[in-house]
């Protein structure tokens, strides 16, 4: 029987509780319907459930306005602060939202009963829901970004191909998590990064969407028919004295094909150690583990890391170690 939009909402509602896809007894707390809508079958373990759930949330809450994506992302704990419980986080949101807990609670229910309606409708046209390139109305043929840390303040080019799964597509909403926390309040502001577009369109529309996630309204020079391509790029620039903490992921919400990044470090600070990144939580990512396949940057300080089918809500990238945090960490300074 296919999952009908009450039961999908139904059990959305108590997915938004608590720590949300990182409940600790996930696989007993996803009812029928978001396994069947995930793909999720009996021979999964909790970390494969989780990965499924992620991605296919991730890709769900894409097509929503940036109002209600923002709360549903915040109330399952697709973003920062998983490790929190749905009513600080929403707390949080409330915040920096200058919003109050009560219409973030009717944002979620908007939320959830229209990512039900669209599985619904997915489900009806026999397409697979958790198809990223179904549950999103574009997606990524392929993303290239360039880091350069060698400069008073690090930068980012960030080259992309989508190509259009709607008719008439004329907007993408985009984010970037910066790497700024500065000591004072904890939070990075959408004053730290300077977002210019090289081609491709014009930046509409900007605001917080978390504590550290930076959201952007891309709008189309002419709208895109169903299946067109089109290609434009992004200059990411922290202003000078900026902190950033040390990786650079790219974290898709919708199907990308391909990801190629390049970083170049400077020769006069290279870090002890660089690992590369391959389909990781994002709370993983600062994980103190020496995660990932070590790379060594070549003789201009360069390092190159490519990835292909990347998993929505999974990390993919690069992260470093400095000389001065590991003698920080080390009370021997070795």
């Amino acid at each position: 029987m296919a999952p009908t939009p009450d039961l999908i909402q139904q059990e959305l509602r108590a997915l938004g509780k608590g720590t949300g896809i990182h409940n600790a007894r996930l696989p007993e707390a996803i009812g029928p319907a978001l396994r069947e809508l995930c793909g999720i079958t009996a021979e999964d373990n909790g970390t494969e459930i989780r990965r499924k759930l992620s991605g296919w949330l991730s890709n769900a809450i894409v097509p929503l306005p940036l109002n209600l994506s923002r709360v549903a992302s915040t109330r399952f704990a697709l973003g920062t602060g998983t490790q929190s419980f749905a009513k600080e986080r929403t707390a949080l949101l409330a915040k920096q939202t200058k919003t109050s807990v009560r219409t973030l609670s009717r944002w979620f229910d908007d939320a959830v009963q229209r990512i039900a309606e669209n599985a619904v409708r997915d489900l009806t046209a026999d397409t697979r829901p958790c198809s990223a390139e179904r549950a999103s109305p574009w997606h990524n043929e392929w993303v290239r970004s360039y880091l350069t840390l060698d400069e008073p303040a690090p930068e980012a080019l960030e080259f992309r191909r989508i190509r259009s799964a709607v008719p008439g597509l004329r907007r993408l909403n985009l984010a970037f998590t910066l790497t700024d926390l500065p000591p004072e309040n904890g939070r990075a502001v959408s004053d730290d990064l300077e977002v210019r577009v090289l081609f491709g369109g014009t930046v509409t529309a900007t605001g917080m969407e978390s504590s550290d996630r930076l959201s952007l309204a891309l709008d189309l020079p002419n709208p895109l028919a169903d299946q067109e391509e089109h290609e434009f790029a992004l200059r990411y620039r922290l202003q000078p004295g900026k902190p950033m903490r040390p990786h650079y992921v790219c974290l898709p919400r919708q199907r990308c094909d391909h990801f190629d990044l390049r970083v170049r470090f400077d020769l006069r600070r290279l870090p002890v150690a660089v690992r590369r990144l391959t389909e990781v939580y994002q709370r993983d990512i600062s994980d103190p583990a020496p995660i990932g396949e070590p790379l060594t940057p070549d003789a201009a300080g360069e390092i190159r890391a490519e990835f292909s089918s990347l998993v929505p809500g999974m990390a993919y990238g690069v992260r470093w170690t400095d000389l001065a945090a590991t003698v920080a960490e080390s009370p021997e300074g070795e």
